[in-house]
């Protein structure tokens, strides 16, 4: 009777694992950091924290460990404190597979550079739809004049 028990206990919990789809993975975000350009190799060029308001492109390059092949990272671009845009307005979100043992560059296009103030990047790994899960990864950054 001990082991039917223990044997349903484990069933239901692997049940209800499921049923949250609750998914595991050995992958981990590494080193992030924001920079001007990205060279061919995927390596940061000029990185910094703080952008001029003339400024029209913005990389943040992620490392990646031990990403099996489905691995997915998501980037999100926020105004945190930024005249004429709400706070903590999102600005760009984008998806990218994690490349075998290569750096995923995340890139924001400014057509027209961002007002000074106070802006952030932040980091999921395989994110979830649906739920709000904290971010791997958050780089503050500031634009100035």
């Amino acid at each position: 009777m001990k082991k039917l028990t223990i044997t349903l206990i484990l069933l239901v919990g692997a049940y209800a694992l499921t049923a949250c789809n609750v998914q595991f993975s050995t992958a981990s975000v590494g080193n992030a950091q924001l920079c001007k350009m990205v060279s061919d190799k995927y390596e940061a060029i000029n990185p910094t924290t703080n952008f001029a308001t003339t400024d029209k492109e913005f990389h943040c390059l992620v490392q990646i460990n031990n990403a099996p092949g489905d691995t997915k990272l998501r980037a999100r671009w926020i105004a945190v404190n930024a005249p004429g845009m709400e706070a903590n307005e999102k600005l760009v979100e984008t998806d990218l597979p994690a490349a075998g043992g290569r750096n995923a560059d995340f890139r924001m296009t400014a057509k027209n550079g961002l007002p000074p103030g106070e802006y952030k990047v932040e980091i999921y790994l395989n994110p979830q739809e649906g739920n709000a899960e904290p971010p791997a990864k958050t780089l503050d950054f500031s634009v100035k004049s």
